[in-house]
């Protein structure tokens, strides 16, 4: 077990002003297993954090949680699952985040699928920065559902060559409708990252629209160190085109991340978030 404090600074377009996050974890972890009988991991997580407007009035945004995680490693085969849910509180009352994943690598074949629920995404502050994938933070958005499912599978050993799918699904929690994205196309391997070009389709009440996007993920073996970047043609969240990436590195108890997601609406405005 294990206190972790969580402290950072954030600023969004959208927002009145930035915004600095105090928060802490507490942390139960149990690892069992070897390496021939397989390696299995539990986690568990209780979050409590309070995000603070630097504006004139100084709102705050008080979150309580609590989070688990599963997976197993065994020889080639590696299998994970995580569940959240989370509770604010703010200056337009309560709302619940709620998310489920899973994901799986066997052999050659990797899938992931993560659906998520979030009611008002006021001050969202991306403690997660993975959050700046699919969550653009804006105060008062409605509640809306979330999904994203990718398989992968790799058809030239040889070359390092990977074949990719990815499938996107946003919709109103109180209307119909919702943008879907569907986009496949080649991943290469470049040393310990991956680098992914895809095209595709987006999907919109008002109509459908071409989609391609860039990808690349960068990670280290023992876990010290990833990065991600990803630009799109347009995204299931907003308007126009979009760019987002996020960096993370931890050595001695002491971890660091910085994010940022760059959104051009329909007036050609860029609507910046920027988070570390």
């Amino acid at each position: 077990t294990s206190i972790q404090l969580l402290s950072g600074v954030g600023y969004h377009s959208t927002g009145d002003s930035p915004s600095v996050l105090v928060g802490a974890e507490y942390v139960s972890t149990t690892r069992t297993g070897s390496f021939f009988s397989g390696i299995q991991e539990t986690r568990v997580a209780f979050h409590l954090s309070d995000v603070v407007s630097l504006g004139a009035g100084g709102e705050s945004t008080y979150t309580v949680g609590v989070e688990g995680s599963w997976q197993r490693r065994q020889g080639v085969v590696q299998l994970g699952a995580e569940a959240s849910l989370h509770y604010r509180y703010g200056g337009a009352g309560w709302a619940r985040i709620a998310g489920v994943g899973a994901r799986g690598v066997t052999g050659r074949v990797q899938g992931m699928l993560r659906l998520d629920y979030v009611e008002n995404a006021y001050s969202t502050f991306p403690w997660f920065q993975r959050d700046l994938n699919g969550v653009a933070p804006r105060d008062g958005e409605d509640s809306f559902y979330r999904a994203t499912a990718s398989v992968s599978a790799l058809v030239l050993p040889a070359s390092n060559l990977t074949w990719s799918q990815e499938i996107r699904w946003r919709r109103p929690a109180t209307e119909g409708g919702g943008n879907l994205g569907m986009a496949t196309g080649p991943e290469f391997r470049l040393g310990d990252g991956r680098l992914a070009t895809q095209a595709g389709i987006l999907l919109r009440p008002d109509g459908a629209m071409p989609l391609g996007q860039i990808r690349y993920e960068l990670q280290d073996r023992e876990g010290r160190y990833s990065l991600f970047l990803a630009a799109a043609t347009a995204s299931v969240e907003g308007d126009g085109p979009v760019l987002y990436g996020w960096w993370e590195t931890e050595s001695e108890g002491i971890g660091l991340a910085a994010a940022v997601r760059l959104e051009r609406s329909h007036e050609g405005e860029l609507n910046p978030a920027i988070y570390f």
